[in-house]
């Protein structure tokens, strides 16, 4: 399998933009439509999201709230939706922060997979692959997922 995280460059500043990207094979379920809008919604609602949970409105200031990961399974691979979301389940609870204090390292413990994910499975090319789109805002408590050395947890 292969991962790209942020196929741009960068994280992105549109949820629509990308889901419109990744929703254009038929047959998506469970209402991405809308969902993308509660995604939006949540990163837009980020400083009052952080009061409620009494946390500061300090730290990294973003707009790019949306990332976004490319799962690539090669033909060999288990490829059916439950092998793919098994795939995209374990790469988020590997990306994001592990805590501890100390230069550069996160007073909390965050990981990608307590964030509000959408799956978009494509067999448009000759490699089925699966997008996520990831929003950066913790649903809860707003703090920014942290995505340094992401790449190279992925390809770990």
């Amino acid at each position: 399998m292969i991962v790209v995280i942020n196929p741009s460059g960068s994280a992105g500043h549109s949820f629509k933009g990308l889901h419109a990207y990744c929703a254009h094979d038929a047959g998506a379920s469970d209402d991405p439509d809308q969902a993308w809008r509660i995604m939006a919604a949540t990163a837009m609602a980020q400083n009052a999201l952080k009061a409620s949970a009494g946390i500061a409105a300090t730290g990294r200031k973003s707009s790019a709230h949306v990332m976004h990961i490319v799962l690539s399974f090669h033909e060999e691979e288990g490829r059916s939706p439950e092998d793919m979301q098994a795939a995209a389940d374990e790469l988020l609870s590997e990306l994001g922060a592990t805590g501890g204090r100390g230069k550069n390292k996160p007073i909390r413990v965050q990981k990608a997979s307590e964030h509000q994910a959408i799956y978009y499975a494509h067999s448009d090319t000759d490699s089925r692959h699966l997008h996520i789109m990831l929003n950066r805002v913790h649903g809860e408590h707003g703090v920014l997922l942290p995505s340094s050395n992401d790449q190279l947890k992925a390809s770990r």
